[in-house]
């Protein structure tokens, strides 16, 4: 709606006077991106995203070939203009419209209407307006996937950074980054609390990343509890399948996180994605705490793949059954896992001790190369000698 008027305005989109003096909270579009050629639509995408202030609002029917052409509407003699869009080419068209625009991320999902027509929607939305209805989605299934959560910019620096943590050759004085690689191979794997240490900091996630979070924890205040980014490495193995609550990160068993998976890199099925499961997060705990699933309950499970485009983010609950496959590919899979907790639930130093036990447990590779390690059952090097204190 415009700023000067209460009521939707309506009107050719194309034409100059919509979109240029006038901003507007909303803008719907159903059945419509479909009527124009791509080009045009990328710029009518454009137009949008400038003159909204909020969310906008897409619809169409997805098809399983990409075409273009005249054609005349079914039972009706009136030709027009449609383009018949697959699920990958209106993505590519949204993302490719959101290029250097900042504080936009998007979220889809299918819907079906009373006459049981199948639609493709589309919510873009600015930080300051989250769609009340990802809460309810989040809840339910006990994840939700958001799309461009940080821009190109944005994943070209963490990359940056995620290089530059792995090439040091030693950290600097007081400098409580943890650095790890496998003992018996060298490869390296994961880098943790980063995030203090960097430029790539708390602030750097704070345009679109916490608002999201504060609304899925329901806590303005809702902070970083721990981070991680993981490396997947070419030929590198699966991580088993387990629950983050099971991990025993704190003396409460039942405390609940939430947990962003940013992708630096795309994740595919080909180079070991994340693989979740739906609504399993209301069971509870499904193993004893510091264990990974038996086989017989990780064969239960249905399993679904999520693939990340760069810049989207996967936000999961801490019950929420997840695991990785192979990545038989020659490139690295970054992920950057971001952790939250409400505020109420925060302990003073509890970051601090969290990261001061795992490193007694697994020495870093800028520690003592001759302390005995173990593989543990995460596939992580451990101290045989040091119980598990929620490290995982």
């Amino acid at each position: 709606m415009a700023e000067s008027s209460p009521y939707s305005v309506c009107g050719d989109y194309e034409m100059e006077p919509i979109g240029t003096s006038s901003t507007y909270d909303v803008t719907f579009a159903q059945a419509f991106i479909h009527l124009f050629p791509l080009e045009r639509a990328r710029n009518i995408l454009k137009k949008m995203l400038r003159t909204t202030r909020q969310r906008i609002y897409l619809s169409t029917t997805v098809h399983d070939v990409d075409k273009e052409s005249f054609e005349t509407k079914e039972g009706t003699e009136v030709t027009r203009f449609r383009h018949r869009y697959t699920e990958t080419t209106l993505v590519q068209l949204i993302r490719s419209a959101l290029d250097h625009e900042d504080g936009w991320a998007f979220h889809m999902f299918y819907k079906s209407d009373p006459l049981e027509k199948n639609w493709f929607n589309v919510v873009l939305f600015r930080a300051g307006s989250i769609p009340p209805y990802l809460l309810e989605e989040y809840e339910r299934s006990g994840f939700i996937l958001i799309r461009r959560a940080l821009n190109i910019a944005q994943i070209d620096q963490l990359g940056v950074e995620a290089d530059r943590l792995k090439k040091m050759q030693k950290l600097p004085e007081g400098c409580n980054i943890l650095r790890y690689a496998q003992r018996d191979t060298g490869i390296f794997d994961r880098v943790e609390n980063f995030l203090p240490y960097t430029a790539v900091d708390q602030n750097f996630l704070s345009p679109l990343i916490h608002p999201i979070v504060r609304v899925l924890l329901n806590d303005d205040k809702a902070c970083v509890f721990k981070d991680k980014l993981n490396y997947k490495p070419p030929k590198f193995g699966k991580f088993p399948a387990h629950q983050d609550a099971a991990a025993g990160w704190s003396q409460d068993s039942g405390r609940k996180y939430l947990t962003g998976a940013i992708a630096i890199d795309a994740t595919t099925e080909e180079n070991g994605s994340l693989q979740v499961v739906k609504e399993a997060h209301k069971k509870g705990l499904l193993t004893a705490l510091h264990t990974i699933f038996p086989q017989e309950l990780e064969s239960s499970l249905s399993w679904e793949s999520v693939n990340l485009a760069p810049g989207d983010c996967l936000f999961f609950d801490s019950f929420v059954p997840h695991r990785s496959n192979d990545n038989p590919t020659d490139r690295e899979r970054r992920l950057l896992l971001v952790t939250y907790q409400t505020w109420r639930e925060r302990h003073a130093e509890e970051r601090e001790l969290f990261f001061a036990n795992k490193r007694h447990r697994q020495p870093t590779i800028d520690d003592d190369s001759s302390i005995p390690l173990i593989k543990d059952a995460f596939g992580k090097w451990v101290r045989p000698d040091v119980a598990p204190n929620g490290a995982k």
